[in-house]
């Protein structure tokens, strides 16, 4: 079989056919263990256990990645009416000077959704204060404008490093889900030669990696949870 880089199978359904294979594989170990790759059920029960607080980490990362998205999205859309709000003071000057009206870009069609424009064009207006005094702004107006851009950078910094933690879980997780589909795979084959004389039995086995996965009858008949392996201890 060809190593894949995907999962093949969602995260619940995975942890579901991964229960059932390391009950299965528990409950006929006698005849199912020895054909086992060294540590095998050792190393599944440990990244059942992985996977599973990773669903939780991916939901509260998801969670704080929005709520990141959210802030910067409402900062950046403060910042920009700000900037907007000075244009229009500057446009309705009588005759303010062409260079100051291109250096707070005027006419650029500078959207909310432009973080980095949005800084830049408060940057802008902290850089020429003296010269938009004769426009109505005043020194309060030139301190908002950089504390809205010092806001705005803090708010898209933390977006990134909230993007960036949630795609190396996300990579982390593959990792593991990758290794459980394998560990399934290799006692679904393998426990299935171990009862190719009983049907019943090698069938449940072949279920691990079917379509729909086990039944509700393979998963009561697999048994209880095996013992888990000892705080500390190798799973490899």
């Amino acid at each position: 079989m060809a190593t894949s880089t995907k999962p093949r199978w969602g995260l619940d359904d995975a942890l579901r056919r991964a229960r059932t294979a390391n009950r299965l594989a528990n409950k006929y170990s006698v005849q199912v263990e020895p054909r086992l790759s060294a540590g095998q059920l050792p190393q599944l029960q440990a990244d059942r256990v992985t996977l599973g607080d990773a669903a939780a980490r991916g939901a509260t990362a998801l969670g704080q990645q929005k709520t990141g998205t959210s802030k910067e999205r409402a900062t950046s859309a403060q910042g920009h009416a700000f900037v907007m709000s000075i244009r229009n003071a500057v446009a309705r000057t009588s005759r303010p000077p062409a260079a100051l009206r291109t250096a707070i870009g005027i006419g650029d069609g500078l959207k909310a959704e432009d973080t980095q424009g949005v800084v830049a064009a408060l940057r802008a207006i902290a850089d020429h204060g003296v010269a938009l005094a004769q426009c109505g702004v005043v020194p309060d107006d030139v301190t908002a404008a950089s504390a809205l851009a010092a806001e705005l950078l803090g708010a898209d910094g933390t977006q990134g490093t909230l993007i960036d933690a949630r795609a190396e879980h996300t990579e982390d997780r593959v990792d593991t889900q990758l290794r459980v589909e394998g560990a399934v795979d290799e006692i679904s084959a393998r426990g299935a030669l171990a009862f190719y004389q009983d049907p019943v039995i090698a069938e449940r086995f072949r279920r691990l990696v079917a379509v729909g996965g086990p039944t509700a009858d393979d998963e009561a008949d697999a048994g209880p949870e095996p013992t888990p392996p000892p705080v500390g201890g190798s799973a490899s």
